[in-house]
């Protein structure tokens, strides 16, 4: 025999047999979760529709599986996904929930449109399109993993029927040998399974991240309806100025056109001004004649031509006067109009002002609304992929509820004291109060009055209800799939081994029995014999 060869070599194959099982088995969970994201949810009628439709689709090619939701759990499956009832008078349909493949999604799609009793088909087009080059490249590397998984396992089957055939073992050692082997081989799947505790930190994390999306949501529409309100002030606001800018367009216009007026007649004036004053010259220059003539008579003692000069004077004279009346009207005219011009040249600087700052004002709202405008498109696009991210999140966080109450019955554990307490050392490393030592706290401890009522924080079966070591009087339920919960240091157990209890019902009083310093309860979930952080169901 060469055993010392042949199971080196065993162990080798049924190792990396191991390996590749875990690889095909993390791709394929993978590729699962991936394709439970593809989902097609029809609506029909009534159950009864619901399961003809099933019967018509189930051999669909792409199809990958088929869910029937009944109307009732249709309801509580709403209202459970969005938070309130389901508003329509008449009943929630049923529902079927498709798993496709996302490649094939469009001609899975056609042909569901041809199914007869289907009143509504909701998908996210491009959610499987995103998915299918994705899952594709899934289903190529599980396929190129059970490929390279055939190697070892053709060595691993040819060495174990060499040691079977060299060794002289009873047929029972080689079967328990097989056992182990296979055990081994199909441990990675065993490990794939997710316990409750699992689930629930599935859940809890999916509903966080759910409510952090709602926030957004809800900080984006406030911050879209402030930035509405702002273009619609905006819009106001521009168009008023618009309106002032008009206005007063038309007013420097008018004033422009009134100038304009006034220079023509002022040029009239200062032309007719010139020629009163050539007329007022020329009197001046006759009364200077006569004068001169009336002076020239006087010196040559002439009487006639002294009557003829006393004539000439007086026409002179009254010529002189209306010339120089003339002429100072004309001026008098002549300077009213230019300080009119004056005025008006100054009010239509005024306007000139006016104009420009009102454009500057219009301009300056113009660049606000339109900023307000690109917020508002880019605010209300990060909206709509909140609520498209919302719509998924609400999908897993449904899942994984849906998971959840499968596997318990149960999502959540109901507060396990009558009276909210004060968290007096919370799970994890502490100090410890009574050893003086830094050790890990396995639960939470709720300080309160002595004879506060202890609560079932879910339904299950009373497993031990005694004084238990260094919890004092203790009570454990288990709640099935691995999950119990321990409530110690209790003044008065109420609940029996043996007993079946329901959330919430009364099974102790708090007290201070066991290693403790004062009246509280020590509330410890375990998952698996295996102690888990209390707040991962408490929430």
């Amino acid at each position: 025999m060469n055993l010392k060869k042949d199971i080196p070599a065993l162990v080798i194959y049924a190792l990396i047999g191991i390996v590749l099982a875990g690889l095909v088995n993390t791709v394929q969970a993978f590729t699962t979760q991936m394709l439970d994201q593809s989902m097609v949810r029809i609506f029909v009628s009534n159950n009864q529709q619901a399961h003809k439709v099933a019967e018509q689709i189930k051999n669909v090619d792409g199809i990958v599986k088929v869910q029937i939701v009944k109307q009732d759990q249709a309801a509580a499956e709403f209202e459970g996904a969005l938070g309130y009832p389901w508003p329509g008078a008449d009943p929630l349909p049923a529902y079927l929930d498709v798993v496709v493949e996302p490649a094939q999604a469009a001609a899975v799609i056609d042909s569901l449109e041809a199914v007869s009793g289907i009143e509504y088909l909701a998908y996210h087009q491009e959610k499987m399109e995103q998915l299918a080059g994705l899952v594709m490249i899934l289903h190529r590397a599980h396929g190129l993993l059970l490929l390279l998984a055939l190697v070892p396992a053709v060595g691993l089957i040819q060495k174990l029927g060499t040691v079977w055939r060299r060794t002289s073992l009873k047929p029972a050692v080689h079967c328990g040998l097989l056992v182990v082997i296979l055990a081994g081989l199909l441990a990675p799947q065993v490990v794939q399974a997710q316990t409750p505790t699992e689930l629930r930190q599935v859940y809890r994390e999916a509903e966080a991240a759910l409510e952090e999306l709602h926030k957004d949501s809800d900080k984006l529409e406030k911050d879209a309806a402030d930035l509405e309100k702002k273009v619609e002030s905006g819009e106001k606001n521009y168009a008023q100025k618009q309106s002032e800018l008009k206005q007063t367009q038309s007013a420097l216009s008018q004033f422009q056109d009134q100038i304009s007026r006034l220079q023509s007649q002022f040029e009239s004036v200062k032309q007719e001004e010139q020629g009163e004053a050539r007329h007022y010259q020329q009197t001046v220059s006759r009364l200077q004649e006569a004068v001169n003539l009336a002076v020239q008579g006087m010196v040559e003692h002439e009487p006639k031509a002294s009557l003829f000069l006393d004539y000439l004077l007086h026409t002179s004279g009254n010529a002189y006067a209306k010339a120089s009346t003339s002429l100072a009207s004309s001026q008098d005219r002549q300077q009213e109009l230019a300080q009119k011009l004056v005025e008006l040249e100054k009010e239509q600087q005024q306007l000139d002002q006016q104009l420009s700052e009102l454009k500057y004002d219009r301009d300056q709202i113009g660049r606000e609304l339109t900023q307000n405008r690109q917020q508002l498109s880019q605010v209300r696009q990060e909206l709509a992929a909140v609520q498209r991210m919302i719509y998924t999140q609400e999908s897993r966080v449904w899942h994984a509820k849906r998971d959840l109450r499968e596997t318990l019955g149960f999502t959540d554990f109901a507060w396990p004291l009558a009276v909210k307490g004060v968290v007096s050392s919370d799970y994890g490393l502490r100090l410890h109060p009574i050893f003086d030592e830094e050790r890990f706290h396995t639960g939470i401890d709720f300080a309160c009055e002595t004879g506060v009522p202890i609560k079932a924080a879910a339904a299950g079966k009373v497993v031990l209800s005694e004084d238990y070591n260094g919890y004092g009087l203790a009570v454990v339920i288990d709640h099935g799939s691995g999950v119990s919960t321990l409530y110690g240091h209790a003044s008065k157990l109420l609940v029996k081994a043996g007993e079946e209890v329901q959330a919430g019902e009364t099974i102790a009083l708090v007290g201070s029995t066991g290693i403790s310093t004062g009246p509280h309860l020590h509330f410890e979930v375990r998952q698996d014999q295996k102690h888990v952080d209390p707040w991962i169901w408490l929430g």
